[in-house]
């Protein structure tokens, strides 16, 4: 999808690729840690408005702002393209656009955000990671901002969380899910000046180094600084600093400090060379402190590397730990590649709630058989995988043979955990760990490839059971179909695959009905309106559950179209007469008359005679009448 927008700054339109409608809808985990962030950076950067900014076709919407009083726009508040705002210049251009004053700019001083008095503006683009713009992050004010460059870095950094949240939100099958919390920017800092000699002996402080230290400016006055903020193992820097701004008239470093109550904190440091009276040379210091900073961005980079469902690393922390422990010391090292096997049937049968918390079941399994050193991440979707510094081969085995222990004691749960791994290990300084990786990664694949169809068909047969401990009644009745449709499909004729595939869908035509809820399946009374919409519902839910396994896909269609009715009446598809697949015409009769012929929660039982005579008087209706004949002949020889 395109828009056009009008770059101000060349006074012309261009053509940009938009978001398109296929793109996820942004999660609410991701739009609240987004929310904090702008927060967070209007009390930092000190300004009257922080925005992301979303494209449409036509027009350029405020999709989150800062809450704070003085912003003047309002979330969802929309702008048509081709007013020239300074957003469509920085979506134009796809790079940044720093406007300190507009009204003292031609190019900008009639631009629509003037009218607000946003006179200053500072943005950078938003893309998805395809490079289809999403749209902007941006500050303005009503007065010129001043940014520092770590002003411009925190606003980059932003938008690099922000873009990784969106490659995020594209490579998650489930959903993602997929919760990811970012609390993470740069407290206000304070800032302390003092006036020394050249020996470091105070001359001067102002308020500000007072109330960072808790020294007052009497206690400080003609004492050497050394004696009350400097850590002794600072010291040494602290003569280097002295020497160097007085050689070469400044210094900009980062420092730890102490306070007179002994607290260590963090400084951004500044340090001139000035001239004092009588043409002595002084210092002129400025500190800083970041210690808050310090915390955020600590909090930032361990948000940053972690996945917000399991609680595990992510692939990026991943593959920075790879490329650390790639040295000979480490050596040697293996690799482990897990792959959640079911994940999609599950999704498919009990919802991504359920899919996410097998994922979590899963990473508690792996995170409890390795060692605190090993490094454990979530490498996204299904897919995990471990590094194992100083492992061989055979301890690796071992971990996995651990791990395959562990999932075997959950194959009596609902959620039975089933995990495909793979192995590889890198003995020799020359290997490239990057192919060391592929070789695990395909050792686990083919191990997936080997177990898949059994660990598929477990995972039904185990959604089997639990429909039939949800329902008695449909354990008891998939049975009888199952007999009732060998005994038909043989009078029929049926060769022994049409026998095979009848019977299994006897058993499994309702398996859609494991989403159902207890209260429906079971309830005595009249279905209501909404509730029998949910039933209608589990043709399609156990079309997707046998699509998914190799072993039973071949009744997908038959259990699709098990509902569906000679004069397309049916659901869900409305197919008519021969479109509706043989077998599930077949099936289609007989489940009418195990129905209508035993007690169910909502009806009594009909006689067999009664049920034919039903069956007869609904052919060429509800059934096919060429098989309702036959079936009736069948039943009453």
């Amino acid at each position: 999808m395109k828009s056009r927008v009008f770059v101000r700054a060349k006074n012309k339109f261009k053509e940009i690729e938009i978001t398109d409608i296929n793109k996820p809808v942004i999660s609410e985990k991701f739009l609240n840690k987004w929310q904090n962030i702008l927060n967070l950076i209007t009390d930092l950067v000190n300004i009257s408005a922080a925005l992301i900014m979303k494209i449409n076709s036509e027009s350029i919407e405020v999709f989150l702002k800062s809450e704070n009083k003085s912003n003047p726009y309002e979330i969802g508040e929309e702008v048509e393209l081709g007013e020239g705002l300074y957003c469509e210049t920085v979506l134009g251009e796809n790079k940044e656009l720093y406007i300190e004053n507009a009204l003292k700019n031609k190019i900008w001083e009639n631009n629509p955000d003037v009218e607000l008095e946003m006179i200053s503006y500072y943005g950078l683009p938003i893309n998805w990671p395809d490079k289809k713009s999403f749209g902007t992050i941006c500050i303005l004010d009503n007065e010129n901002i001043k940014l520092r460059k770590k002003d411009k870095k925190l606003l980059q950094e932003f938008k690099n969380i922000v873009e990784e949240d969106l490659e995020l939100l594209i490579n998650q099958v489930e959903l993602v899910d997929q919760k990811r919390l970012f609390e993470n920017l740069f407290d206000e800092s304070l800032e302390g000046i003092l006036l020394m000699d050249q020996d470091y002996n105070v001359l001067k402080v102002n308020s500000k180094f007072e109330e960072v230290f808790g020294y007052s400016e009497a206690e400080l006055l003609d004492n050497n600084l050394e004696n009350f903020i400097i850590p002794e193992s600072e010291k040494e820097n602290f003569y280097k600093y002295k020497n160097q701004v007085l050689a070469n008239n400044k210094v900009e470093t980062e420092v730890r400090r102490k306070t007179k109550e002994g607290t260590i904190k963090y400084f951004s440091l500044h340090v001139i060379k000035v001239e004092l009276m009588a043409g002595k040379l002084g210092i002129y210091a400025v500190y800083d402190d970041i210690t808050e900073q310090r915390k955020q961005k600590e909090k930032i980079k361990y948000l940053s590397y972690k996945d917000s469902l399991t609680n595990l690393y992510n692939r990026r922390f991943f593959e920075e730990e790879m490329k650390r422990l790639d040295t000979k010391r480490q050596l040697p090292i293996s690799i482990i590649m897990a792959d959640v096997n079911g994940l999609k049937i599950i999704n498919d049968s009990f919802g991504h709630q359920k899919g996410d918390q097998l994922l979590v079941k899963t990473a508690k399994i792996l995170k409890s058989t390795i060692r605190d050193e090993d490094i454990l991440a979530r490498q996204g979707g299904d897919e995990f995988a471990i590094i194992l510094p100083k492992t061989d081969r055979k301890s690796a085995q071992q971990i996995i043979n651990r791990i395959n222990r562990k999932c075997e004691k959950t194959e009596a749960d609902e959620l039975r955990v089933s995990i495909a791994l793979g192995t590889a290990t890198k003995t020799e300084e020359i290997e490239d760990i990057e192919e060391i990786l592929k070789q695990a990664d395909n050792d686990m694949y083919q191990n997936k490839l080997s177990e898949s169809r059994s660990t598929k068909s477990k995972i039904v047969k185990g959604l089997v059971d639990t429909l039939n401990e949800k329902s008695n009644e449909t354990k008891e009745h998939s049975e009888r179909m199952s007999n009732l449709a060998k005994d038909f499909g043989r009078f029929l004729g049926l060769n022994n695959s049409q026998l095979h595939r009848l019977s299994l869908l006897g058993t499994l035509h309702d398996i859609g009905m494991i989403t159902i809820p207890e209260s429906i399946l079971n309830k005595p009374d009249k279905l209501k309106a909404a509730e029998w919409k949910i039933v209608k519902k589990h043709p399609e839910t156990g079309y997707q559950i046998a699509s998914a396994s190799e072993e039973f896909t071949i009744i997908a269609e038959d259990i699709l179209a098990h509902h569906e009715r000679w004069d397309g009446s049916g659901y869900p598809r409305k197919l008519k007469q021969e479109k509706i697949p043989y077998l599930a015409r077949i099936i289609t009769i007989i489940d009418a008359y195990d129905v209508m012929t035993h007690d169910t929660p909502y009806k009594k039982a009909v006689s067999s005679e009664e049920a034919l005579q039903e069956i007869e008087k609904c052919a060429g209706g509800q059934f096919d009448p060429e098989l309702a004949e036959k079936f009736i002949e069948m039943m009453r020889r």
